[in-house]
Parts: structure tokens; sequence; C-alpha cells
């Protein structure tokens, strides 16, 4: 029986952009080394940078959605909370 494939995590889908930013990267430093030096040159890089802070802002916020708040939650569950909430709210 084949095995089922399962997606990546949801926390590691910008990764993939990440690598191939950083990729492209060495292969324009590897350029400049080589003294390929245009205005395209200069336009690639900054927007390869403008990519990556994009990108890494993204993977941040994917990582910080899922606060490990078990005490908030217990006192939601126990109306314990200043709030109210719980069973008989």
């Amino acid at each position: 029986m084949p095995r089922k494939k399962t997606g990546p995590a949801r926390s590691d889908k910008p990764k993939a952009p990440l690598v191939e930013i950083e990729e492209a990267f060495a292969h324009l430093v590897a350029a400049i080394k080589q003294g390929v030096v245009t205005v395209s040159t200069k336009a690639e890089l900054v927007k390869l940078e403008g990519e990556q802070q994009r990108l890494q802002q993204v993977l941040e916020r994917s990582q910080s959605k899922t606060p490990d708040d078990y005490a908030g939650l217990y006192r939601l569950v126990t109306s314990k909370n200043k709030f109210g909430g719980g069973e008989g709210s």
C-alpha cells in the first residue's frame, strides 16, 4: 500500500523561498566577485533583500500565532477568567 504524503508544517512553507533567495544571493555575490557589477546587479540585490525581509516577517508571524498559554486556557475553562467564560457563563 503506498504511503500518503504529508504536507509541510505550516511554519515551514516560507522556508523554501528563503532558501531560494539565499541561493540567489550566493550567485549574485559570485558574479560580483568575478567583476560583474552593473545597475541591474544592484537592483537585483535590493530586490532580493526586500523579499528576504518580507519572508522573514511572514515566518515570524506564522510561528507566533500559537501561544503556549495553558494557564489562560485553564482559567477560561474553570471560570476563573477575569472576563468570565468557562462553564455556566
